[in-house]
């Protein structure tokens, strides 16, 4: 600007024609400045706008995010993270970014967790200007969250060992998880969530200190918790937790990874009952991550194999059956995670369960007797389906509208679709569900929608009839849009015979903060996940349409009195105890006697709501905090040797050992005889 004033000066004194145009050139340079800049304020001033109490202003903001924001902008924020320079420019002064709100305009977005994808990058970071390195530190350490994902932290290996008694109708699987940390100066903290098979439950958990493998301790969930933030937080020392995260899931912790290519080791025993798909068969689904804060290699592969007396199918590829054993087959191989998180990761076993009696190990006066019976079912008086409207649900509407031609005759049907609100898109009865399969097969998503609006309007219309249930399909709820209180509230004091059931189906593995609220309710279900949606949709028709038996495990205690062959086969495993007790603390929940709950289940060693598991790295630790890790004789292992079983094994080994001896003295005394 000084050179043009001089410039004119001169041209005005000798006469010479004044260049013009000047602040056009100007104008038109700030412009495109403002243009390229303007994104990034505007992207933060939508994000406040989203968490309005307005509802309208809320819905227009995310509108306006899908349309022009910047993801990369929302997903930094979601990370705590922000251009300072812009906002300084644009707003007057800069204001911390907030997260929680940019991960709910994320989702809004989106569609997808923030937490899905690695932490984005900044310009220097892409440079390689370690010296601005961002995400350095982890603000969710030793919370209740997952948060984000942190620099260097990965998965570096994954192994499942497997039992299966189909004869008996359970599994038991070792999940053993290593991690590696390659920051230069972090130690970092793993969190996941883990979605177990349907009904399963935590029966062993263990952490390798020093090479050697400790057993957990168990203890009401506040004990437990306070004891792994006390060790992590303060000492920086080596515990792992496990506590329920919801139905069906758990969240697993384990502080320090070391840096600079430190490992840590943990093992995840998990206890879970076979469920019944067909009249000739039962089903499997493996434990997968909902959520994490650590990277999995797309070429990391789980390591797996689980023996059973019934041939086991699967269509996992990379996997075989061995039948080196006799009267065992087996199934092992290797696959990748995505598929651990396919409906493929389904073991199928060609048997139905037998009556069977188990001894109590902790108390030998006691027997668990487990039976498998077909219910009878009905249909529902009024069905009302909520449908999640997000991005992700686009591509399965088509086949969840196929799974719809087969609604059951008898009920009042009702199609509600979350959708930016909630609004209802068919009303039928009878030879009219024809309508509500093209309703659904028209529909589009878009973004990531809230589905409490959408299921409390359904369990309103619902409530007018006792017998009625709604059945909410959906894919991941990564974080809670609005309160779930009301719906709670409503669920926990309608009468038992009178208010309708809610049952939840989900499409794809991923974390859901609405059914994590709705956990300890009774009237809320999961449907089993064995399959394909529409396959998990026309079987629970099928079920209510009387085409299919609803078969239901009846498990029940007794005392003093052994069951008689004429009752019942005995030999049992102590998973039946395990799996009874389950369903036994699940029904004490319920009636809200949690002091007799976590008493049941600390005695025979499950994460409950109302339990967890933690390992401390020293004897001196579980003093302090006042535990008692588990006696290794006591817990569940792969295989679950018998005590005969080990004598004879001990036997053939000292037999082996000596004949080695005797023949290795024979060629010694050869050769000096030569």
């Amino acid at each position: 600007m000084r050179l043009r004033t001089l410039l004119k000066r001169r041209q005005l004194v000798r006469e010479e024609y004044v260049q013009r145009g000047w602040g056009w050139i100007c104008s038109a340079t700030m412009a495109i400045l403002f243009l390229l800049a303007l994104p990034a304020p505007l992207t933060r001033h939508w994000i406040q706008q989203s968490a309005s109490e307005s509802p309208e202003i809320s819905r227009r903001a995310i509108e306006r995010l899908r349309a022009w924001g910047d993801e990369g902008i929302i997903l930094r924020e979601c990370h705590g993270r922000a251009n300072r320079m812009w906002f300084e420019i644009f707003m007057g002064s800069f204001q911390e970014p907030n997260p929680d709100r940019a991960r709910q305009a994320y989702f809004g977005v989106t569609g997808r967790p923030f937490n899905a994808v690695p932490p984005p990058l900044t310009k220097y970071q892409a440079a390689g200007r370690a010296v601005l390195d961002e995400f350095e530190w982890d603000p969710a350490l030793g919370g209740t969250s997952v948060a984000g994902q942190v620099k260097g932290l990965a998965l570096a290996q994954s192994r499942f060992d497997g039992l299966c008694r189909a004869n008996e109708g359970w599994a038991y699987l070792e999940w053993t998880l290593e991690f590696r940390n390659d920051h230069e100066r972090t130690p970092r903290e793993a969190r996941s969530q883990v979605l177990l098979p349907s009904d399963g439950v935590v029966s062993r958990l263990t952490l390798w200190v020093n090479g050697e493998e400790r057993e957990a301790a168990f203890a009401e969930t506040a004990h437990v918790r306070e004891a792994y933030e006390t060790v992590t937080v303060v000492q920086k020392r080596d515990p792992v937790l496990v506590t329920v995260a919801g139905p069906d899931r758990v969240l697993v912790q384990c502080f320090p990874v070391p840096a600079q290519g430190g490992a840590i080791k943990v093992r995840l025993g998990i206890t879970a009952p076979l469920m019944v798909e067909d009249k000739n068969s039962v089903a499997l689904r493996l434990p997968t991550f909902l959520e994490r804060n650590f990277a999995v290699s797309p070429n990391l592969k789980h390591s797996f194999w689980m023996e059973s007396r019934v041939i086991p199918v699967t269509r996992l590829s990379g996997v075989t059956l061995d039948s080196s054993k006799p009267d065992k087959f087996a199934i092992r191989g290797q696959f990748s995670d995505a598929e651990l998180a396919s409906p493929a990761a389904t073991l199928r076993f060609g048997a139905l369960p037998k009556a069977t009696s188990a001894s109590d190990k902790t108390d030998t006066n006691h027997f668990v007797i487990q039976k498998l019976e077909a219910k009878p079912a009905k249909a529902p008086e009024r069905l009302a389906s909520v449908l999640d409207g997000s991005e992700n649900m686009t591509r399965l509407f088509p086949e969840i509208a196929r799974a719809f031609q087969h609604l059951p005759a008898e009920s009042e049907v009702a199609v509600f679709i979350a959708k930016d609100g909630a609004s209802q898109i068919a009303c039928v009865r009878g030879s009219n569900h024809r309508l509500a399969a093209e309703a659904v097969r028209a529909l589009q998503g878009v973004g990531g929608q809230d589905g409490l609006p959408a299921l409390s309007k359904a369990w309103e219309w619902a409530a007018t009839k006792s017998d009625s249930v709604v059945l909410w399909i959906h894919g991941p709820q990564p974080v809670l849009l609005s309160s779930a209180e009301w719906l709670k509230q409503c669920l926990e004091w309608r009468r038992e015979g009178a208010r309708p059931r809610l049952m939840e189906m989900t499409t794809q593995p991923g974390p859901n903060r609405i059914a994590e609220q709705l956990a300890h309710v009774n009237a809320f279900a999961s449907v089993p996940r064995l399959g394909e949606a529409r396959e998990n949709i026309e079987r629970l028709f099928a079920i209510w349409t009387g085409r299919q038996p609803d078969w239901k495990y009846v498990r029940t205690s007794r005392a003093n009195d052994a069951p008689t062959d004429s009752e019942t086969a005995s030999g049992g495993s102590m998973h039946l105890v395990r799996l009874w007790a389950f369903e036994h603390i699940k029904s004490l929940l319920g009636l809200r006697r949690t002091a007799e709950a976590a008493t049941v289940a600390i005695r025979y060693r499950l994460v409950t709501a109302a339990t967890g598991a933690v390992v401390l790295e020293t004897k001196r630790q579980f003093a302090e905090a006042g535990l008692t890790p588990a006696d290794p004789a006591t817990v569940p292992v792969v295989p679950e040797p018998g005590t005969w079983a080990l004598l004879v094994l001990g036997f053939a080994m000292v037999t082996i050992w000596r004949s080695r001896t005797r023949i290795r003295n024979t060629i010694q005394r050869a050769a000096r005889a030569e």
